[in-house]
């Protein structure tokens, strides 16, 4: 797929939409200052003197043990009430890739609570996924990093040795978060087909998307890597309204596109096979 054409249908896609996309970015981030607010205010209430002394005196462990518990509540919660919106978001861009008339029922129709908890278990799913996976990618330059730090401080390694060591370990790190990323656009269709077809569970829709990305990762990456000059762009603030929809509806172009070119491929390749 030529990435100037994708762009071209994703500007094309978000006529008549850049002020109700805006609205879905001030939505997201609105809904996660709330969150954070009120994270902050729960450990307020858990480490205030009156709440932890009562706790420690039914039991000498169970301050520590509620405060994992209460970071791990919120963490759930979090996901619970941040995940459907996020899905929503999906949908919505994808909406304007199929062409399709958006309103706000694209957003609402993941925020009822059994939709929403199934948005949570599939942002959880594909979360750790992603995190498992990057992590192997880094281990061995972390490592290498590590090693070279340790020697210098306790077995008294040479200079020269030490600075071959990080430049080694520096380079690793590097290759292993530019594949590291590349890996991860296995999952990038996932979304899009679950909010394409919400009866996908999450799990098939983290296999389909495997499937259908295979040969196609380092394509995802150098395509999302042509956005940096407008991420760039982005630290003067104002300009993320204008690229954050427009880097949005182009992700759902191009997973569309995609999607569609793979379904014409396994049709094609059914057809000669009914025909052998």
């Amino acid at each position: 797929m030529q990435s100037a054409l994708v762009k071209l249908q994703s500007r094309q896609a978000m006529l008549g939409y850049y002020a109700r996309s805006v609205a879905l970015l001030l939505l997201l981030t609105a809904g996660g200052i709330l969150w954070g607010v009120f994270t902050r205010a729960a450990r307020y209430l858990l480490d205030s003197q009156q709440v932890s002394g009562s706790l420690y005196a039914l039991w000498d462990k169970l301050p520590a043990l509620t405060g994992f518990l209460g970071a791990l509540t919120l963490l759930l919660l979090a996901a619970f009430f941040l995940s459907p919106l996020r899905l929503g978001c999906a949908a919505w861009f994808l909406g304007g890739a199929l062409k399709k008339r958006r309103s706000g029922k694209w957003i609402l129709y993941w925020l009822k609570p059994g939709r929403a908890a199934k948005a949570t278990r599939f942002q959880l799913a594909i979360g750790l996924r992603r995190a498992l996976l990057l992590t192997a990618f880094l281990l061995p330059g972390a490592f290498l990093l590590a090693g070279a730090f340790y020697g210098l401080l306790y077995d008294g390694a040479a200079r020269n040795v030490f600075f071959t060591v990080v430049a080694a370990g520096a380079v690793l790190t590097l290759l292993g978060l530019f594949f590291g990323s590349a890996a991860l656009q296995r999952y990038f269709l996932a979304p899009f087909l679950l909010a394409r077809y919400p009866a996908l569970q999450p799990r098939e829709a983290l296999r389909k998307s495997i499937v259908i990305m295979d040969e196609h990762c380092l394509q995802a990456l150098l395509f999302k890597l042509s956005f940096s000059p407008w991420f760039l762009l982005c630290l003067l603030v104002f300009p993320v309204f204008y690229v954050w929809p427009y880097y949005q509806q182009a992700c759902a172009v191009w997973a569309k596109n995609l999607q569609e070119s793979w379904e014409e491929e396994q049709t094609a390749l059914e057809e000669e096979s009914f025909h052998l």
